[in-house]
């Protein structure tokens, strides 16, 4: 368990009180959400992640335009590598149904209430058809799975995608700015680096699990990193990687007076019956960890 997203800012001066505070937990996702839920935090969007790479982007060519500190240029060089140069999992949820349909279901709250011991099959949810139908979100029949899945796409096809749309929550005007700079920056940093269709102007695929035999299943979507030419892929929720959460303000949600010990023991008791015999001592090795980082 560890944190991204928070010292190089603070080091900096550039962790403003009026915007929103992100903290990244790395792990297996079914281990690391409830201790990001506990925490007070909420699971970043897809649409956020993108919403905050432009950020950190911007920033960075502001800051070597304006000859800026060289600890400041540091800074937003180490949030580029953390926010652009990673993959980076959200809250959103990919979810496929046994007819092959799919759904991008937005803050989806299966993932919410994921846990260590949560059953799943092939890394994914179990839901039930009943749930995939009452999930709020975009739908996209068999045929449109097969027309808009699983192809890399010109920059001009990702501005059109309606499933890249939906990932951006319809905001259009994000979806041009997203698609025009991941191609821009694409070429500009790493032109070295074909990969799939790069060699003829195509990236930013979208990857989505198989359909499952009854029922439907529910993963999260993954932001992946810009060298790995920023796909959106369901990614396994077993799987280990970071986990982002935003808060309005650091340190707002730790209470004062209250000991280590004491929120260990706190989220220990709301997670009794959650967590195996045989996970628990891994499980609150994590929520120390967790909890004394939050505490620095």
């Amino acid at each position: 368990m560890a944190t991204i997203l928070d010292n190089p800012r603070t080091k900096a001066g550039l962790n403003d009180p009026s915007t929103s505070y992100y903290e990244g937990f790395l792990g297996s996702h079914n281990w690391q959400m409830p201790l990001l839920i506990d925490a007070g935090m909420t699971p970043i969007s897809f649409k956020g992640v993108w919403q905050r790479r432009l950020e950190v982007i911007r920033r960075l060519k502001e800051a070597l335009e304006m000859h800026e500190p060289e600890e400041r240029i540091k800074a937003w060089e180490s949030l580029q590598t953390e926010w652009v140069d990673t993959h980076i999992g959200s809250g959103d949820g990919a979810v496929r149904h046994s007819s092959g349909s799919a759904k991008i279901a937005p803050d989806a709250n299966y993932l919410r209430l994921l846990t260590p011991e949560t059953p799943l099959r092939n890394g994914s949810v179990r839901l039930s058809g009943g749930d995939f139908i009452r999930l709020y979100g975009e739908h996209f029949t068999p045929g449109q799975v097969e027309r808009y899945f699983e192809k890399s796409l010109t920059r001009e096809e990702v501005k059109e995608s309606p499933v890249w749309r939906a990932l951006m929550r319809g905001d259009q005007a994000l979806l041009n700015h997203v698609a025009d700079t991941a191609f821009a920056q694409a070429e500009e940093r790493f032109p070295y680096r074909p990969r799939y269709d790069r060699d003829e102007g195509k990236m930013m695929r979208v990857y989505i699990q198989n359909a499952p035999s009854e029922g439907a299943a529910g993963r999260l979507w993954t932001a992946s990193s810009l060298v790995n030419n920023a796909y959106a892929g369901s990614r396994r929720l077993d799987d280990v990687g970071w986990l982002v959460a935003v808060a309005s303000a650091p340190k707002a949600r730790v209470e004062t007076g209250v000991t280590l010990e004491q929120r260990v023991k706190a989220v220990l008791a709301a997670t009794k019956g959650q967590i195996g015999i045989e996970n628990l001592a891994g499980y609150e090795m994590q929520v120390r960890d967790a909890l004394r980082i939050l505490e620095q």
